[in-house]
């Protein structure tokens, strides 16, 4: 309760929980100082330009470097595997023992036959005299000296490669693109699947008969006398088929282990220092990894102490940004110092979104979104689950770190401010869906406007209106996207920051809701008290600018547990039988009492929100129950007899302005309720005696009320019970009037 604006009693912890440990907080903030620093100093490794951004000077290089150009290496690894001779099979289709036995059987096939009758293949390629002459052989002294001719021909003409016509033609056209030097062509296999290395003037094609034709008449020159030699040609020519066929697979498992030999600087490009390395334009995939090479080979040639230096500024400067913002905290919220979870929660909140902004942002062309869209993001969540103060200053400082982490300018960090400052302008108490979408909108208009603006900003020098425009685009999608974003994480939100939105308290409070139906059908007169309270409360809440939803809702549902054993609570006795005659007083506060407790274990199980919670333990404070009390002080024989304590409620006492309003809120409409004849008098003293009565018995003391505000409470609870409970017009009796004629009627018609 506070006198003006001065509290008397204020406690900070209400929402603690756990004891404050002075040590915690000082090492959340040491934790968050070092790993900002990490992201910052980690990003310093990156040059800073983006693929697509619009260069406007010509970029130079600062020391000597080479470039691991990945089109030249392709280029020597496709040169590679070109070069790589390609590897054939065995033709499957054809063997040189088919001709080889059949050639055996000549001298007993030509003996004797009529030309006409022999194969078309001999007849075509052996003369009358050749004919006769392998007729000899038929004798038997001269048999083995055949055979031993045809060995050693046929083991001349099974080292030949023979080729399909269009393979070979492949062959002879890839070796002549890539001016392959002299020596190995490609790679057969012989019929023992050993790999043979050929020359290409060393393969042969049946389009081309010359040098094959050449190279099978010396084999059979060399084993058959010379009248002999070129019939045996003409017919081999005449039988042969392609020998080898490509493999497919092999060749290409040769050719990418080919490729794989290649070494990385094949594909180096050396620079010098001072040469330019990208001139003015847009900055393409290679002229990314060139600025990115010159910036690595740059701070990888710093000294030790330069390094070091850099990074203790760096350090220096993030922890004068966290003592500023452990000082907004601590005046603004103090309560997040007090709870370690909720510390821990916007430590983690504040550095997954620098880790976004960097990992997201890193080497895209839209970093104007995914840059900017975190610390939007963040503004919007602690906006709902604080207050826009708050989170504008949080956001600053996120917008800060950010700026650094990414390497960008004044600009980028105008952006963000922007959005930052829009956002929290417009987030307020969320009560509708479509509100996110329209801070977004907004937002997003404000960023695509200073980014407008800012790229024709001659310091930063001008780009291209198309460059301009698409950076405009991102950063109004930025702000458009966090809108959504947030309303898709909204529960999420509300679970980590222990929050309930206006969206969810307008959910909660449809007459549809379980257990307001729950109310309505087992406690008919607990559920009529609660709307009474709640319309009471709002009013209240509204005159003294305290959160009025909050109110409302809270009213709605503080006396759920009245369900559990309804015929205990006077609202709900149907008859003029009281169960609380047959009990003890003491048993009947114990009934009474329970309702208390009956209340979160239902709110628990219909997952109400835990903001609701306290308006169900709070609502009565450490109030007395005069009637149980009175009861047992006349049992014992006097009005003292009894410890006023043992009839108190537990607590504790209210701990927020909504919760008091709806305490005495509910006194005033009981005992409204309970007076037999009201008058606007009677009524405005009956609320003026039990606030004081509240005030004078401690219940306010815990709360933030100033006494300014409770008079302004009482005096709208007046109000409100007066209008309520006016006075009415008594109709006077109908009997032996036409129903027409009824001043009733004519009243309700009225």
């Amino acid at each position: 309760m506070r006198t003006g604006h001065t509290p008397i009693v204020q406690n900070d912890n209400r929402h603690a929980g756990p004891p404050r440990r002075p040590g915690s907080g000082a090492a959340i903030a040491i934790v968050f100082c070092l790993v900002a620093s990490a992201i910052i100093i980690s990003g310093r490794y990156h040059s800073g330009y983006r693929l697509g951004q619009y260069v406007t000077q010509g970029v130079h290089s600062r020391v000597d470097f080479s470039y691991a150009d990945k089109a030249k290496l392709a280029a020597a690894q496709q040169r590679a595997r070109e070069l790589e001779p390609r590897v054939y099979k065995r033709n499957p289709q054809f063997a040189w023992a088919q001709i080889e036995e059949q050639m055996r059987r000549w001298p007993e096939m030509l003996a004797g036959r009529d030309a006409a009758s022999l194969p078309e293949a001999i007849r075509t390629s052996l003369d009358p005299a050749a004919m006769a002459l392998v007729a000899q052989y038929q004798a038997p002294e001269r048999k083995a000296l055949y055979a031993q001719r045809l060995d050693t021909f046929f083991a001349i003409i099974r080292k030949l490669v023979v080729l399909p016509v269009d393979q070979h033609n492949q062959e002879i056209a890839r070796h002549a693109q890539w001016r392959a030097p002299s020596g190995f062509a490609v790679r057969a296999l012989d019929e023992t699947q050993e790999s043979v290395q050929l020359p290409l003037d060393r393969i042969f094609s049946l389009g081309q008969e010359g040098p094959l034709s050449i190279e099978i008449g010396r084999a059979a020159g060399e084993a058959f006398r010379e009248d002999l030699a070129p019939q045996i040609a003409a017919f081999v020519l005449k039988t042969l088929q392609p020998t080898h066929v490509l493999d497919e697979n092999a060749t290409q498992e040769a050719q990418d282990k080919a490729a794989t030999m290649v070494l990385a600087r094949e594909g180096e490009i050396k620079y010098k220092a001072g040469v330019l390395i990208k001139p003015a334009g847009e900055v393409d995939e290679r002229d990314l990894g060139v600025l990115q090479a010159e910036h690595m080979a740059y701070r990888g040639g710093l000294s030790l102490a330069l390094l070091l230096r850099d990074a203790a500024g760096v350090i220096g400067a993030v922890a004068v940004l966290t003592s500023v913002l452990c000082w907004y905290i601590l005046k603004y919220q103090p309560r997040i110092i007090a709870n370690r979870a909720r510390a821990i929660a916007i430590v983690v909140l504040l550095i997954g979104m620098m880790l976004l902004a960097q990992l997201a942002a890193s080497g895209t062309r839209p970093l104007y979104m995914f840059g900017i869209a975190p610390a939007i993001l963040t503004a919007m969540i602690l906006a709902i689950a604080y207050d826009p103060r708050f989170a504008l200053g949080i956001a600053m400082l996120l917008a800060t770190l950010t700026t650094l982490a990414l390497n960008q300018d004044v600009v980028f960090l105008l952006i963000v401010l922007g959005g930052c400052t829009t956002s929290c302008a417009f987030t307020g108490s969320v009560k509708t869906r479509g509100r996110l979408i329209e801070i977004g909108g907004i937002s997003a208009m404000a960023m695509l406007a200073i980014t407008m603006f800012s790229g024709v900003w001659a310091i930063t020098g001008v780009q291209p209106f198309t460059y301009v425009l698409s950076d405009a685009l991102y950063a109004a999608m930025a702000g458009l996207a966090s809108g959504f974003v947030v309303l898709g994480i909204l529960p999420f939100v509300e679970k980590a920051f222990r929050i309930t939105t206006g969206m969810t308290l307008l959910e909660i409070s449809d007459a549809s809701h379980p257990l307001q139906r729950k109310m309505a059908l087992e406690t008919p007169g607990t559920y009529s008290h609660v709307l009474q309270v709640a319309a009471l409360s709002e009013a209240a809440a509204e005159a003294i600018g305290a959160d009025a939803l909050l109110t409302r809702v809270g009213a709605i549902y503080h006396d759920i547990g009245k369900t559990k054993r309804p015929h205990y609570f006077c609202e709900n006795q149907q008859s003029t039988d009281n169960a609380h005659l047959a009990l003890s007083p003491a048993v009947s506060f114990m009934i009474i009492l329970e309702h208390l407790k009956d209340g979160v274990e239902l709110a628990k199980e219909y997952n109400l929100p835990t903001s609701l919670h306290p308006f169900i333990q709070q609502h009565h404070g450490t109030t007395l129950v005069e009637f149980f009390y009175h009861e047992a002080c006349k049992q014992q024989g006097g009005n003292l007899a009894v410890e006023e304590s043992s009839f108190r409620y537990p607590g504790p006492k209210p701990r927020s302005r909504e919760i008091a309003i709806v305490m005495l809120a509910d006194a005033c409409e009981s005992a409204t309720r309970a007076m037999s004849h009201t008058t606007p008098e009677t009524i405005a003293k009956l609320v003026h005696s039990l606030v004081i009565k509240r005030l004078l018995d401690g219940q306010l003391s815990e709360c933030e009320l100033t006494m300014r505000e409770l008079d302004i409470v009482q005096r709208t609870l007046t109000r409100t019970l007066q209008s309520i409970h006016h006075s009415r017009v008594a109709y006077p009796e109908t009997k032996g009037l036409p129903v027409a004629e009824t001043p009733a009627v004519k009243a309700v018609g009225q």
